[in-house]
């Protein structure tokens, strides 16, 4: 039988996650032997907090590896410090929907972070996982009541398997479900979609048993599954996007991720001066000239709103009717 993390191991890694956390909000702004990039994660955004979740990581210098941090939109110059890295790579961050608790999953283990009391602060606790296992991608499902969490058994370091835990009874478990390390994708409360050997699986959530409801296999070729509208995945292969047999767009590059979906709609950043939405039936019904290629990341505050990087610019794009409004929110370099 796999053994759990030990109460006093817990207290030892959480105390070491906050220290890290405290060294981290007060460090100086980079060196010239320091860079910075930046990261949003799909679950990034929380409505009701008005703020975007984001990963920095600084490569080189003394303040090498990962932080997390809470920008405020609507108070573009507020920024909290969160999370630092601790003795392992972060590997993933999302936030409930219940708006007041985000996730991340770092290697070794998952914390879970909650608002505490009526200041900007963030307490963080860790799950009662099991050792000798890497986490990585993590999702939450549309009510929060449920964290998916690809699981790498270092033991038999051979797969990948699907994790759950349950916010009700703050109860993890590992299923037989076998999976890729890719992204997770829920659809609703009851159906959670992930990738298997080049198939698209079903996992079935009814009554809090997950099971397998069906395998699809997925044409050769596909590097990116974006998400599924009825029974048709949208993909990416190559530079070309697809929604099921129908071919949307073709990006002017293979690289980054520059496709999210929302629960009704499909934004794509094709190239540096072509933004362009689709609906669930993929048709085209908004589209702009930005003048860069945006990186997606999260969900915003409705389904017409995403998030995205250009370099170091926190930008918003958002569909007004049939207007695409593609905004700089803020220039992330300008916090050290």
């Amino acid at each position: 039988m796999r053994k759990k993390r030990k109460p006093l191991r817990q207290l030892l890694y959480l105390a070491t996650l906050l220290a890290v956390a405290v060294y981290a909000s007060s460090c100086e702004k980079s060196t010239p032997n320091e860079s910075r990039s930046y990261r949003l994660s799909r679950g990034g955004y929380s409505p009701d907090a008005g703020a975007v979740l984001l990963a920095l990581h600084f490569h080189g210098g003394e303040r090498a590896g990962t932080t997390v941090l809470v920008m405020y939109v609507e108070r573009e110059q507020s920024m909290n410090v969160v999370y630092g890295p601790p003795q392992g790579k972060l590997f993933d961050f999302a936030w409930s929907p219940t708006r007041d608790t985000f996730a991340v999953t770092h290697g070794s283990g998952v914390a879970l972070f909650r608002k505490d009391g009526p200041e900007e602060n963030y307490q963080g606790t860790t799950v009662q996982c099991l050792i000798d296992v890497l986490y990585t991608h993590c999702a939450w499902s549309p009510s929060g009541e449920w964290l998916a969490v690809v699981c790498f058994d270092l033991e038999k370091a051979s797969e990948n398997r699907l994790g759950l835990y349950k916010v009700k009874d703050e109860t993890f478990m590992i299923t037989e479900l076998s999976i890729d390390p890719r992204p997770l994708i829920w659809e609703d409360d009851t159906t959670l979609h992930a990738v298997k050997n080049g198939n698209i699986l079903e996992v079935g959530m009814r009554a809090g048993n997950p099971r397998l409801i069906r395998s699809t296999p997925l044409d050769e070729g596909v590097s990116e599954f974006c998400g599924m509208f009825g029974n048709r995945p949208l993909v990416r292969k190559g530079r070309d996007v697809f929604l099921g047999d129908k071919v949307l767009i073709e990006l002017d590059s293979g690289e980054g991720r520059r496709v999210i979906a929302t629960k009704s709609l499909i934004f794509v950043s094709a190239s540096a001066t072509d933004f362009t939405v689709f609906n669930h039936h993929g048709h085209e019904v908004g589209k702009a000239s930005p003048g860069k290629v945006v990186y997606l990341g999260s969900i915003g505050e409705d389904s017409r709103t995403v998030y995205g990087l250009a370099g170091s610019m926190l930008l918003r794009v958002h569909l007004d009717n049939t207007t695409l409004k593609v905004e700089d929110v803020s220039d992330l370099d300008g916090f050290h």
